[in-house]
This record gives structure tokens, sequence and C-alpha cells, in this order.
């Protein structure tokens, strides 16, 4: 690649980067429905029940716990 590559490649990139907004992520916060995880002597959230099973190191589990 020679330099005029890389610079059009770096302006396509910033340009793109420099439009993303707030707006583009999923919402989030209190209003719609998330709450603060409680702290406790780990630093771990309760274990939370999910919809369907997922496999991690050969074995299929169907809640997960959250590190804070």
């Amino acid at each position: 690649m020679n330099c005029r590559h890389i610079t059009v490649l770096l302006i396509l990139y910033f340009n793109s980067v420099l439009r993303t907004t707030v707006d583009d992520f999923a919402p989030y916060g209190p209003e719609h429905g998330d709450t603060r995880a409680p702290t406790n002597d780990d630093g771990s959230t309760p274990s939370i029940p999910v919809s369907s099973l997922f496999p991690f190191f050969n074995h299929q589990h169907n809640s997960l716990i959250v590190s804070i």
C-alpha cells in the first residue's frame, strides 16, 4: 500500500467513527429497565438465569454471574 491509499483509508475510517452517536447503540439505563448490580464481597452479581443454554468449557449453562 502506498501513502495515498493509507491516507484515503484513514479518512474513511475517521469519517465513520466521528459520525457514530449514542443513538447508534442499544438503549440502556434505568428508563430501559436496567438496574445497578449490587456490590458484595467478591464483586459479582447473584446468579442470573438466561433463556437458553449456552456452551462454556464443554458444559451447558443456564445462568451466568457478572463480575463487577
